[in-house]
């Protein structure tokens, strides 16, 4: 913003930071998308086809972010862990946020006639969170509790899915 009497608004933001020396993870997760597949006749969690879009989708935020570790996706949630000593943004929450889902989103949309014939409907919205954690065994714990979770989700869906990861360097 140039420099003008109301050059003061800009004072209104926060600028919140992700703690240092601290590995975080951002997850990924599709808003509403069981009406999302539905509308556009694709099954989650197991519809081949829709779990290769996200999967290219993840592939497409390892290479474009060189500090994340370690990334585990299913069904249409993708968890990415940042590795503790990243200077990404200055380590600027609502900037990391907004860049890593806004780029996941965008691949989505952009890829999606890779993968399916019929015209989208309306666009899919995917919300994100990112948690800090302060050491290895809480990054080994939040990753045991997500695979718990997809299990979880298999038993309530009675049908196998395709084990659906994918791992950059593991680091733990």
């Amino acid at each position: 913003m140039a420099n003008s009497k109301f050059s003061y608004v800009k004072l209104f933001e926060e600028e919140r930071k992700i703690l240092l020396n601290c590995y975080f993870i951002v997850r990924i997760d599709g808003c509403d998308f069981k009406h999302f597949v539905k509308a556009h006749n694709y099954n989650k969690p197991n519809d081949i086809k829709g779990l290769n879009l996200m999967n290219e989708c993840a592939l497409d935020i390892l290479k474009k972010f060189d500090d994340i570790d370690l990334c585990y996706g299913h069904s249409d949630e993708y968890s990415f862990l940042f590795n503790k000593s990243t200077k990404l943004w200055n380590r600027r929450y609502d900037k990391t946020l907004t860049h890593v889902v806004s780029y996941f989103t965008s691949c989505f949309l952009y890829k999606w006639k890779n993968y399916f014939q019929k015209e989208m409907l309306y666009a899919p919205s995917f919300d994100a969170r990112i948690v800090v954690y302060p050491n290895e065994k809480e990054i080994k714990d939040y990753f045991s509790w997500r695979q718990l979770v997809k299990n979880s989700g298999i038993k309530k869906n009675y049908e196998f899915f395709p084990y659906n990861y994918m791992i950059k360097s593991v680091i733990l």
